[in-house]
């Protein structure tokens, strides 16, 4: 709920207005590394996540993206403290839902929906996506 003042002649009151939200899932102030491709291209835009949830996240980008372009992308969670080898790593389709320009550095925010997933880590035993274009094939 946002608060907003009220002035009059008396003392000043308060309204409370609800913030309304476009998101469907609540997203968590996570600054996780994402390195995104262009489905077929070999090379990878290096950025970190801003925000994250499971059907999307928001991250800085070099490269403007366009609205509605499907990507491939690497997900990476940090190494957990136990275990240096123990990082997570999602590989994803996502489509680009919205993109901000920054300003003059020539960065642009990129508001992303996840499509679909692969895990990959040490245990799972790959790097890559499995048949790289399967999630692509799908018909999504």
């Amino acid at each position: 709920m946002e608060t907003l003042p009220i002035v009059g002649n008396k003392a000043q009151s308060f309204i409370m207005l609800p913030n309304f939200e476009r998101r469907k899932k609540n997203r968590m102030a996570l600054r996780w590394p994402v390195f995104l491709n262009r489905i077929g291209d070999t090379r990878s835009i290096e950025s970190k996540t801003e925000n994250l949830s499971s059907q999307g996240f928001y991250c800085i980008s070099t490269e403007p993206f366009a609205p509605g372009e499907r990507l491939e992308c690497v997900l990476s969670s940090p190494p957990a403290d136990w275990d240096d080898d123990a990082t997570l790593r999602l590989l994803c389709l996502v489509q680009v839902m919205r993109v901000e320009a920054m300003g003059l550095d020539s960065s642009f925010g990129l508001a992303v929906k996840i499509e679909d997933f692969a895990v990959s880590g040490r245990d799972r035993g790959y790097e890559t996506l499995p048949e790289q274009s399967r999630l692509v094939g799908n018909g999504r």
